[in-house]
């Protein structure tokens, strides 16, 4: 065996002597703070995706009620072939008896008041004892908005499905039926437009989460007997407001904006203004809403609210003025 002189040997031993306790600890507390420091960025960006996700998600929900919305309010009023409601049989008042029957109508005749293609309800709940019946349906303060037109395309008669309310409609007159027999006596150019009929309002609670508040509508839909249903189109929505713009002096030109009343001449409306207020469906720790949402006759200040998380919200308020083409295309005896 070779002879390792004493000092290389010393020498030797420093050299694959271990780090010293001052030394780990240097080092655990660098690691430490690496570490810490890596995660509290990952939990920020992880917590700002999570924001910008759900308020993408809050705003597309938003354009997507817009888009229900808008094409059907200009639709108001068209009667297919015909623009002359005077003109169309078995319409009927609230007043009037009652010819279709109509499972689940929100009022007597209340899917065929052609007279108003347009309506409202102004904070209130007109159909609690009836077709939106129940105290936990309809978020009180928020409006109601009725909308009635035929659809923009004729079915074919051989595509009649029993159970649904159609127009049968030519350029003198309309006339509503059920079912698969057409009403006899019209000009080769009439045609069958299943009559539609909805109901706008929100409820404070959704089909995916009882906790969150919904854009929902009544449908007039078909089955052995044409019926109202109710259907969800959004959730996050948590309020809905709608004012009317009226022509005063019948020049054709919105005059001011007002709210829905009984009173209201609705034969006077050629325009609908819409604000639909929606939330993000989770609070957000370190968030505070302070601001004051005023639109139509509200003002909305969540801090104020008797929820004490009303205020950790994220909201956006949106708005949309649709004007009524088919007032218009009355007004000028049919055409544009």
């Amino acid at each position: 065996m070779a002879h390792i002189p004493k000092g290389n040997a010393n020498m030797m031993a420093r050299g694959v002597s271990g780090l010293s306790l001052v030394e780990v600890m240097v080092a655990l507390f660098i690691g430490t703070f690496l570490i810490t420091g890596a995660l509290s960025i990952y939990a920020n960006g992880y917590g700002t995706i999570q924001v910008t996700a759900r308020v993408a998600r809050m705003q597309e929900s938003a354009r997507y009620a817009m888009e229900l919305l808008e094409p059907d309010i200009r639709a108001a009023g068209y009667w297919g072939a015909t623009t002359d409601t005077e003109s169309i049989a078995e319409r009927a008042t609230p007043a009037d008896p009652v010819n279709i029957a109509i499972d689940n109508d929100c009022e007597n005749n209340w899917a065929v008041h052609l007279e108003r293609p347009i309506e409202g309800a102004d904070g209130a709940n007109p159909y609690n004892a009836t077709c939106l019946a129940g105290s936990n349906r309809y978020v009180a303060g928020s409006d109601m908005l009725i909308v009635r037109h035929v659809a923009d395309t004729a079915t074919a008669t051989a595509d009649l499905q029993a159970g649904t309310l159609y127009m049968r409609a030519d350029e003198n007159r309309g006339e509503l039926f059920v079912g698969t027999t057409e009403p006899a006596g019209y000009a080769p150019s009439a045609g069958n437009f299943a009559l539609i009929a909805h109901a706008y309002y929100v409820s404070p609670t959704s089909d995916f989460d009882a906790g969150l508040p919904s854009l929902r509508r009544l449908t007039l839909e078909n089955g052995p007997n044409p019926t109202v249903a109710d259907e969800e189109l959004l959730a996050g929505a948590e309020d809905l407001q709608v004012q009317y713009g009226i022509d005063t002096d019948a020049d054709g030109s919105v005059n001011s904006y007002v709210d829905a009343d009984p009173a209201l001449d609705y034969s006077q409306v050629m325009s609908v203004r819409v604000w639909l207020r929606m939330r993000t469906d989770q609070d957000e720790d370190g968030f505070i809403d302070n601001a004051t949402y005023t639109y139509a006759d509200v003002s909305f200040t969540p801090s104020t609210t008797a929820d004490p998380d009303d205020d950790r919200l994220r909201r956006i308020l949106t708005s949309k003025t649709v004007a009524l083409r088919n007032r218009v295309v009355e007004l000028n005896g049919g055409a544009l």
